[in-house]
């Protein structure tokens, strides 16, 4: 989940060195997918539409436990911190 900000001209910054087949920097790169992400949410909410976003849980991490009672017996791991603060931050945006 990208955290940084980014604005319109950046984004379309990176948009054109991508076009012209040149990486952008990837902190600009970071940004401007950001950037994708309010600007689709905006879309979205003009058409009334519910986005859903989820990380993915890492099933089974304890190799004795699966194996004892079956995969996917409520032993996952959750609480990927790294992801969600970025995205708690994208969903308090105004």
């Amino acid at each position: 989940m990208p955290s940084l900000d980014c604005t319109e001209t950046q984004a379309a910054k990176v948009f054109r060195r991508r076009s012209a087949a040149r990486p952008p920097r990837r902190q600009t790169q970071t940004g401007s997918v950001f950037f994708m992400m309010e600007f689709f949410g905006t879309l979205d909410a003009e058409k009334n539409w519910t986005k859903q976003a989820s990380s993915r849980a890492l099933r089974d991490p304890n190799s004795r436990i699966a194996e004892k009672l079956g995969a996917d017996t409520g032993c996952d791991a959750i609480g990927d911190f790294p992801q969600g603060a970025p995205l708690a931050r994208y969903l308090d945006r105004p």
